[in-house]
């Protein structure tokens, strides 16, 4: 009977490997190996290759040379259906379409069901081990005390992922108390972290938010979203460094300043997005598509395609931080300032303006001929008649497909509203 039949080395290849990857992947998760660190990651790879071969030859061989004994026989059976069950485990990029390993940020599930699978095939081999040499009692107990050490260090990776991912949804992880940021901002509405995962593109996480807040006038509001938080408390900007350094140009005291400091990051950007909502609470896009759908008596516009944006960007920003700190320092705390904001003045002075998209220029054609006009000029007609006060102060451009000279073009027609009357100006072709 061989005594070296049982492989302890060659059952624990698979580990191992995974264990030189997944330590590779921990310190570099851009993908991006230092020079000295490809031997390593190649070896993983053999290891990993060789290893799942023993994984499958080492039982059969076993089966093969006891086929007389049962037992032998029958834990070999369960091995081989616990290394298959560990090949679909490891392919699950590989099934979609990915040629990667699992690894222990990304793939938690799967590395700690590789684990466990791994020990029981050792703890089956070590019980096949202890069988072989049960006439040589001192031989036994070395193999139980060496198998035994082999499946603590099997089970370092699922440890270490464990710690790792299970606490990623709490803050226990986090260099931020996220909630306790929300709060210090002067946000009172609830923040929940509600995932938090590795981001393969750079060293650090992934975290998924959920802010609500109910405001004053009854509009609930509700954002979920994903900021990435790299590793060495570098935070994502939404503003980059040199924008913020002109918005700071704009802003006049220190407190202004300091706000900006926040705003600039994910977490809070969604702040300076916070009057498209309030926009919407006065239902300012539902209204300009129902007048000029009502006007025309067909269907021109539809209100997913009206939207708001800044004229300056830079302008604008700072506008919304002097306006969300004035809001605040009257006792106005919807969403730190930021929801109050005075929309209609904002458009009125040319620091927001509509953008009205996909204007379907031809379902006005039987309309225009009878007017003698083109589409595009009976479009302007019916608006620029429309009563004062329909529209409110502002720009409203227009996009949209319309014959000109003959040929079919992407016009830009822009829409100036002073004084409750409207006119347009010269028309930007594409």
């Amino acid at each position: 009977m061989k005594r070296d039949t049982v492989s302890f080395f060659r059952l624990s290849l698979v580990i191992i490997g995974y264990l030189i990857y997944n330590s590779l992947f921990y310190l570099y998760p851009s993908g991006e190996y230092p020079s000295f660190a490809w031997p390593f990651l190649i070896i993983s790879w053999v290891f990993i290759a060789f290893g799942n071969l023993f994984l499958l030859i080492d039982p059969i061989r076993l089966m093969i040379g006891f086929k007389e004994d049962r037992n032998i026989r029958n834990s070999s059976i369960i091995q081989l259906v616990l290394v298959i069950v560990s090949y679909f485990i490891q392919s699950a990029d590989l099934m979609k379409g990915k040629f990667k390993l699992i690894d222990f940020m990304n793939h938690f599930s799967e590395t700690f069901a590789l684990s466990l699978i791994l020990t029981l095939i050792f703890i089956i081999a070590i019980y096949q081990k202890l069988w072989l040499h049960r006439e040589d009692n001192n031989d036994a107990k070395y193999h139980f005390v060496f198998g035994l050490l082999l499946i603590v260090i099997t089970n370092i990776l699922l440890v270490s992922t464990a710690f790792s991912t299970i606490s990623a949804p709490t803050l226990f992880n986090s260099g931020k108390n996220y909630p306790q940021e929300f709060k210090d901002f002067g946000l009172n509405g609830t923040v929940k972290v509600k995932s938090k995962k590795h981001a393969f593109e750079l060293r650090g996480y992934e975290v998924s938010l959920e802010y609500t807040e109910q405001f004053s006038d009854g509009y609930s509001y509700s954002k979920n979203y994903t900021i990435p938080e790299e590793a060495g408390d570098q935070y994502e900007l939404a503003i980059s460094n040199e924008s913020v350094q002109k918005i700071k140009e704009l802003l006049s005291t220190d407190k202004e300043r300091e706000r900006l400091e926040k705003v600039k990051y994910e977490e809070f950007n969604f702040l300076l997005s916070l009057y498209k909502e309030k926009l919407k609470k006065l239902k300012v896009p539902y209204t300009i598509t129902n007048t000029i759908n009502t006007a025309f008596k067909v269907e021109l516009v539809k209100e997913t395609r009206v939207d708001f944006y800044p004229t300056d960007g830079y302008e604008f920003t700072a506008f919304l931080i002097s306006e969300s700190l004035r809001n605040v320092e009257k006792g106005d705390q919807d969403a730190a300032g930021f929801y109050n904001i005075d929309v209609k003045q904002a458009m009125k002075n040319d620091q927001i303006y509509a953008n009205i998209d996909l204007i379907f220029y031809s379902v006005l054609t039987s309309k225009a001929q009878k007017a003698g006009l083109s589409n595009l000029e009976y479009f302007k007609e019916v608006l620029e008649a429309l009563p004062r006060g329909t529209f409110w102060d502002g720009v409203y451009q227009f996009k949209g497909s319309a014959e000109v000279n003959g040929k079919t073009r992407d016009v830009i027609s822009t829409f100036v509203v002073e004084n409750g009357l409207g006119y347009f100006e010269e028309d930007e072709l594409k």
